[in-house]
């Protein structure tokens, strides 16, 4: 068994291969179920998965000279997005992810300028 630590977790997002450092991102996969319980379940409530949903998040320290609507921040922008896992080799990608909202957070007192993005995948995320 081997684990990875977070450093190098890097997320690729659009045609380009460059990497884009963030601080830290998320991959939520879920399924939708739907209640299957019958006559025969045994008074046992049972669920089907019906449809698949994956999110992603990601936090990055704001960087002025990139503009991050042209980069493909832009809410309701489709984009290819590749996340890595640590320095592993190993990554989840998916070919079209919809970017849902992006949020600039600018904290005066303990933080610097960060942007937070969130998207779901019109394709789903392959592990390789």
């Amino acid at each position: 068994m081997a684990t990875w630590a977070g450093q190098g977790g890097a997320v690729t997002v659009g045609a380009s291969d460059t990497a884009i450092a963030v601080g830290r991102w998320k991959l939520s996969k879920k399924a939708s179920l739907a209640n299957k319980t019958n006559s025969t379940s045994g008074g046992i409530k049972q669920r089907q998965a019906t449809i698949k949903d994956e999110m992603v998040t990601f936090e990055m320290p704001w960087d002025d000279t990139i503009n991050p609507e042209l980069s493909g921040f832009a809410a309701g922008a489709q984009v290819k997005v590749v996340l890595n896992l640590g320095q592993s080799g190993s990554k989840f990608t998916s070919a079209g992810v919809i970017i849902e909202s992006t949020e600039y957070d600018n904290d005066e007192d303990e933080d610097i300028v960060r942007l937070s993005v969130t998207g779901y995948a019109n394709f789903a995320f392959v592990y390789s």
